[in-house]
């Protein structure tokens, strides 16, 4: 048996989806390695993360209930109060969902019934998330009279307003300020973000350095941070040395 633990317990998924046969086959897949709390609809799902605290959770983003909250505004609620990592179930792969997805804070996005994926996904994010509890950032610091980044308490202002990353964007943010200001390759930026197992796309990497650069940037499409070296990678501009 294949087991993940955090501090002799296995890490706790909670699943929400209003589709039984959904759950009955990350039960199949996943139950072995994970406990599995599984939600039909938004309202059961909600009460089963205060109540059950999930090291991490799998939402269908296009969760229906009619009387209570979509998924969008499940995931959303969620991020409001905790950084637990968010995997979105969706229906189809485009730039148009990635999008959305990092609108409403969630880290990672899955099409359904691919569970090959899944499994691998879930095991770097969880991977993931322990070294960070355990690990400092390289860098962890970084201010100029526009920008503050403290990624050690995860907070990162501009023009004295904060703005809220998702673990995700924090990662690729701290990636690129470690390195500073020596561009980080592509292939360099997925693995160490995504992980080396992972199957991720440049074109993916893009949408969330794209993002990202709406967060912190004044203007996105003219960005003085994170910047772009023509067939190489990307890398992160200091203006101030503070």
């Amino acid at each position: 048996m294949n087991i993940i633990e955090k501090n002799q317990q296995i890490y706790r998924v909670l699943v929400i989806d209003d589709e039984q046969t959904v759950h009955d086959q990350i039960k199949r897949e996943l139950a072995e390695q994970y406990e599995l709390i599984s939600a039909l609809d938004s309202r059961e799902g909600l009460r089963s993360f205060h109540d059950l605290r999930p090291n991490l959770v799998i939402l269908d983003l296009y969760l229906q209930q009619k009387d209570y909250k979509s998924g969008v505004e499940v995931c959303r609620r969620i991020r409001e109060i905790s950084d637990v990592p968010i995997i979105i179930l969706t229906q189809e792969q485009d730039d148009d969902m990635l999008v959305e997805m990092l609108n409403v804070g969630a880290d990672d996005f899955i099409v359904k019934g691919n569970m090959n994926v899944l499994k691998a996904r879930l095991n770097a994010t969880l991977r993931r998330v322990s070294i960070e509890n355990q690990e400092e950032f390289k860098v962890t610091y970084y201010q100029d009279d526009e920008l503050t980044i403290n990624l050690q308490r995860r907070e990162v202002t501009r023009d004295g307003k904060t703005t809220r990353l998702s673990p995700i964007e924090y990662r690729l943010l701290s990636c690129l300020l470690s390195h500073a200001p020596r561009p980080v390759p592509y292939e360099e930026l997925l693995e160490e973000v995504w992980g080396p197992e992972q199957e991720v796309s440049i074109s993916y990497l893009r949408v969330y350095v794209w993002h990202l650069r709406k967060k912190i940037e004044a203007d996105h499409t003219n960005p003085q941070y994170i910047k772009n070296e023509p067939s190489v990678g990307y890398y992160f501009e200091r203006k101030s040395n503070i």
